[in-house]
């Protein structure tokens, strides 16, 4: 009796466990989601930490104006938009920041611009 008594009681549990792994693997399915979607909103987070890192910068700033070409018909706005923030970028570095913040401004009007 006591036997019958335990084998229910295992078939149960094995029941309640499936139904417990069917969770957490759902549940782990969204917790990897949902850290791969936060992952690329941490790299901007950690890429002003290499402010002091000019080559980082300057192709920072490059890569940013051509990943705009493959969207944006009009080349001569972005151009000149990357050759402002490029100079911004260096300024920077020199440590001359007010001359940067203008480059950095003149460079975003014409983003601005263009997207009009």
């Amino acid at each position: 009796g006591s036997s019958d008594s335990e084998l229910n009681s295992l078939e149960v549990d094995g029941d309640t466990l499936a139904a417990v792994d069917d969770g957490m693997a759902s549940g782990s399915i969204r917790h990897t989601a949902t850290q791969s979607s936060s992952s690329p909103i941490q790299q901007p987070v950690t890429s002003p930490s290499r402010l002091g890192v000019e080559s980082g910068q300057s192709s920072g700033a490059l890569s940013f104006a051509s990943s705009l070409r493959n969207y944006i018909e009009k080349k001569d706005y972005l151009e000149e938009a990357s050759e402002q923030i490029a100079l911004a970028v260096q300024k920077e570095v020199e440590q001359d920041f007010a001359v940067a913040f203008s480059y950095y401004r003149r460079g975003v009007d014409l983003l601005l611009q263009g997207v009009q």
